[in-house]
């Protein structure tokens, strides 16, 4: 199984993970955009992924893009809890 996190404006940037979600276990997932260095970047249970270039992405707002989670092709099937979307740098 694999969590993508993916983002698009003018341009699409992806950063994935494949790991066996279906342990039984709860999993933590955060993904960050930050552009002061251009980067977009999965955590997984608070380990960073290889992150993606978001240099030619623009501008992210009024894109009239949704949220998802799954695709037509690769429903999520299972539970989610304690969603949270911020505008904003959050401190540790």
């Amino acid at each position: 199984m694999t969590a993508n996190i993916n983002i698009t404006g003018t341009g699409t940037a992806e950063s994935s993970y494949s790991y066996n979600f279906r342990d039984g276990q709860w999993h933590h997932l955060v993904g960050v955009v930050d552009r002061n260095i251009n980067r977009l970047t999965l955590y997984v249970d608070g380990t960073a992924q290889p992150s993606a270039d978001i240099s030619s992405i623009g501008s992210l707002s009024d894109t009239g893009k949704v949220l998802n989670i799954g695709d037509e092709q690769w429903p999520f099937k299972g539970k989610l809890d304690e969603i949270r979307l911020y505008e904003r740098q959050l401190n540790s």
